[in-house]
């Protein structure tokens, strides 16, 4: 049988397999992907290898069937499109968008291209594979300048797969959120409660902190064969990416009371 369907095909494609199938998938910020694009099929195509890359970017066939909000479309496609596939022409919406939004969150597993070493991390915790070392397929040369107004022109035609790309990049902080909150629910904690002093954070789901002053938390746990119970003060939107350090401090300072 079937165990493994890789390449760039429309996520609806595993509708067609008549099967289930774990989904993984990795993006990649949408000028990069489409320089990168460009060089390739340039390198790959002798009757465009005199071209410019704007050259090819303004290829008709190439920029609605390969570049024009891509990721977009390789996620909110159907089964009915399957005629031309990932070469479907579409004048886009928002509603394609949201649609792409919903596929991706159906997706086992996601990561970026920016961040590799995480996916390969998360796919083996999630499956026990170890795919740490690189390996490098398709690579070009990125060594030839691209102008500012030709990569604020890719940007600006690929609206929408920036913004998929921003949701990617949410959906993979939540879900990594989430995944240290489950490494707690195995604690078995009495019911207290324990002020900690903790630099108050603020996230904007991008990963970009700014430290404000700090400020106490009330952490309470209740006693339960896991912390269903978990409560903290999020009037300062403790950041998850302290939520370790926050749980350990708090360990220690039930375990001192006990103590006492």
């Amino acid at each position: 049988g079937i165990r493994m369907v890789t390449g760039h095909f429309p996520c609806c494609t595993r509708e067609l397999l008549g099967a289930e199938f774990k989904t993984l998938t990795v993006l990649r910020e949408p000028v990069a992907r489409t320089l990168s694009y460009l060089r390739h099929h340039r390198a790959n195509s002798p009757e465009d290898q005199h071209k410019s890359l704007e050259e090819i970017y303004n290829d008709p066939f190439r920029f609605h069937g390969m570049i024009h909000n891509h990721m977009v479309k390789m996620f909110c496609l159907d089964i009915s499109d399957k005629k031309t596939g990932m070469l479907t022409h579409i004048n886009f919406t928002r509603e394609h968008l949201e649609a792409a939004k919903h596929t991706l969150e159906t997706i086992d597993t996601v990561g970026v291209l920016e961040d590799y070493e995480a996916f390969c991390k998360n796919l083996k915790a999630a499956y026990g594979w170890d795919i740490s070392a690189k390996v490098h397929a398709n690579r070009t040369d990125a060594s030839e300048p691209v102008s500012d107004a030709f990569r604020q022109r890719i940007a600006e035609d690929n609206a929408l797969d920036t913004e998929f790309y921003q949701f990617a990049l949410n959906l993979i902080e939540r879900r990594h959120c989430s995944r240290l909150v489950d490494r707690c629910k195995w604690r078995n904690f009495a019911w207290r409660e324990c002020r900690i002093e903790e630099p108050r954070r603020r996230d904007n789901l991008l990963g970009h902190l700014e430290v404000a002053p700090r400020r106490s938390v009330n952490c309470h746990f209740i006693e339960q064969s896991c912390i269903t119970g978990l409560k903290l003060n999020l009037n300062l939107r403790c950041c998850f990416d302290n939520f370790r350090n926050l749980t350990n401090q708090c360990i220690n300072s039930l375990s001192q009371a006990r103590l006492a």
